[in-house]
């Protein structure tokens, strides 16, 4: 239960006051949209949208919602040269682009992570896995590229308001 409300936090469904818990809306919206009405393991499609649109809007918001768009990420940059992906370059990458080299230095705690997001990805649809492959599913491909366009139009934006200022 405790690692429940651990990710139901990191991914804003719920918020702690007071050693309480309550829903927030996207957490109304989340359990609202099960099959059951329940947590349970296996997401809706309704859960899978809501969680995949909060992680495109602030793929910074957590450290967990940080770690399924580095796993995506990752995949798609290696997608470039390698298809499917072999899972150990998808560490590597994964440790690089996650900013953790320091942290996963020990064989197993970045096999863990990787494995714990790969599969946080998965239940998303956003990878796949066969084996010791990865494969970006349609869906994967779609998400990864509204974050790089939701980032590059965040950036020009944030330099056409340096230029305004500097003009005034």
């Amino acid at each position: 239960m405790c690692n429940h409300l651990r990710v139901a936090r990191e991914f804003g469904l719920v918020r702690e006051r007071n050693k309480n818990y309550f829903l927030t809306d996207i957490g109304d919206k989340y359990v609202s949209s099960s099959d059951s009405g329940i947590f349970i393991d296996k997401l809706s499609q309704n859960q899978i949208e809501i969680l995949k649109q909060y992680i495109s809007k602030d793929p910074f918001y957590s450290s967990s919602v940080f770690g399924i768009y580095s796993i995506v990420e990752s995949a798609f940059i290696l997608s470039r040269n390698y298809y499917p992906i072999d899972l150990s370059f998808l560490r590597k990458m994964f440790q690089i682009i996650s900013g953790k080299v320091n942290e996963w230095r020990a064989t197993r705690s970045l096999s863990t992570a990787t494995y714990t997001y790969l599969n946080f990805a998965i239940d998303l649809e956003l990878l796949g896995k066969i084996g010791e492959k990865v494969v970006i599913t349609p869906a994967g491909f779609k998400f990864i590229l509204m974050l790089q366009l939701h980032k590059s139009i965040e950036m020009i934006e944030s330099l056409s308001m340096d230029q305004f200022r500097k003009e005034q």
